[in-house]
């Protein structure tokens, strides 16, 4: 009866486990009855161990607790009803705890830790052995197995180890050599009808009407204020931080029509996640990995990409305004009209990248470089800057005209309203800090900045470090 009340407890709790509490794990878990809340991972340590002790405990006891279970004849139909029932109970109790870790490692696998999905794997593999010996033992050798028994015990014994094979390819496997990453990436049968991953594959897939963040922001004007009006040595995780990802390996992560501004991921992996059509605008992508990711439709306004390999993403239709991409290397990647107004690349590789109807406009290239550029465009694109990057301009002319103030006359139609769009206030932002930090290497981006912000429309842009400037200039003009 314990072992029944412990397998049923843990059953409860792991199916009170959401996906939002595994991609948010310092919220816990709220234990059933008890009402007290555990670490999400302290739990899935913790539970395959015990259910696995309780499991083998209860095997041991299988021989004193159905002693007739091997009787031969059978004299009575009341013996032939108790041997029926000690079956029955028999079976349930070989079989109840490789169920329930297999439940524990199928919940738990979204987490893609390595060290606990080989700590659960190990549980249920030894869990299985032993209630496959037990069976041999007690009740295989007594009453014969018939065929539909033993093919059902074929067809889940092939079912379970192509789900762990497919399950340590996500988790164990490194991208580049992922079977299943490969799959999903040039096939549609790992692909659910939203473009995410198929629900069978681990991965945290977060439902469209459960917001992450719940930020005190409800519309576009207080998300653009939310942007922050700060001083230029603030750093980014002075400013706040709506999901940190750092370190995280959350290959597929379905986190599509999410609005999450500044997420940090720093150093996580997530290769072949859907981010379609989210609002990230302000996040922080440093030594990410993207390869094959969904950003189509999404907002990544002042945005910043840095010390990565992007291979096989999808931007198509995105908001990149004012993203900084450093030391970036991107292969075969498509970025049909995206918006890239005011993007600084600095450092960036770009090999079979597809550019159709993306609009360039205020774009800065410094040391960047180009093989198999596809860019489609009706006039030359106005950008800022394109320094140390002669190879990418004598292959693209005469796509790109180097004119600061030009390009900047432009991006001012849109971004000097009253009401400045909340991917605007980010893109200007960043932009601005950056210009700010390199105004003494760039002096003709500087004056052109010095030059938009003494126009009447643009006196409402955030930030003061460059209008102080341009007061400076003019008051040595005179």
């Amino acid at each position: 009866m314990s072992y029944a009340l412990l397998i049923l407890y843990v059953l409860a709790s792991v199916s009170a486990t959401k996906d939002q509490m595994l991609l948010v794990p310092n919220n816990g878990v709220q234990l059933p009855l008890v009402g007290v809340t555990v670490s999400v991972v302290g739990f899935y340590l913790l539970s395959p161990l015990i259910v696995l002790v309780g499991h083998l405990v209860t095997l041991r006891k299988i021989p004193q607790t159905f002693p007739n279970i091997t009787l031969v004849r059978v004299r009575s139909k009341y013996e032939q009803l108790n041997r029926s029932s000690d079956y029955i109970m028999c079976i349930s109790l070989l079989f109840a705890g490789p169920i329930t870790l297999f439940f524990i490692t199928y919940r738990f696998a979204a987490y893609q830790s390595p060290l606990l999905f080989l700590l659960q794997v190990a549980a249920l593999v030894y869990a299985c052995y032993a209630s496959a010996v037990r069976y041999q033992e007690i009740l295989h050798k007594n009453r014969p197995v018939g065929a539909i028994v033993r093919w059902t015990f074929c067809i889940a014994s092939v079912l379970l180890s192509a789900w762990v094979l497919l399950a340590a390819d996500v988790i164990l496997a490194p991208a580049k050599y992922s079977i299943t990453l490969w799959l999903k990436a040039r096939t549609a049968w790992l692909s659910d009808a939203d473009g995410g991953a198929a629900p069978w594959i681990p991965h945290i897939r977060i439902d469209r009407a459960t917001p992450i963040w719940t930020g005190s922001v409800k519309g576009d004007d207080s998300l653009a204020q939310y942007s922050g009006s700060v001083d230029s040595d603030d750093l980014f995780m002075t400013r706040g931080v709506a999901l940190d990802l750092r370190s995280r390996n959350l290959r597929f992560l379905d986190l599509s029509q999410q609005v999450i501004p500044r997420i940090w991921a720093h150093g996580a992996d997530l290769s072949g996640a859907n981010l379609s059509f989210t609002r990230l605008y302000g996040s922080v992508f440093v030594d990410t990995n993207l390869r094959g990711a969904n950003f189509d439709m999404a907002s990544l306004d002042g945005s910043s990409f840095m010390h990565m390999t992007i291979d096989g993403a999808s931007f198509r239709h995105s908001r990149l305004r004012g993203t900084i991409w450093d030391s970036v290397v991107i292969n075969d990647a498509a970025f049909e009209f995206a918006e890239l107004s005011l993007a600084s690349l600095y450092g960036v590789e770009l090999n079979r990248v597809l550019i159709k109807g993306s609009n360039l406009t205020a774009i800065s290239f410094f040391e960047t470089k180009a093989e198999e550029l596809a860019i489609g465009y009706r006039e030359p694109y106005k950008i800022v800057m394109a320094r140390e990057s002669d190879s990418l301009m004598r292959d693209t002319a005469p796509i790109f005209d180097v004119s600061p103030q030009a390009a900047l006359a432009e991006i001012a139609k849109p971004l000097c309203r009253p009401n400045i769009d909340v991917g605007w206030s980010y893109a200007w932002l960043n932009f601005e800090r950056l210009k700010s930090m390199t105004q003494d290497v760039e002096p003709e981006v500087a004056s052109a900045l010095r030059w938009l912000l003494k126009q009447e429309q643009c006196k409402d842009l955030p930030r003061r470090e460059w209008r102080i400037s341009a007061d400076e200039d003019a008051g040595a003009g005179q």
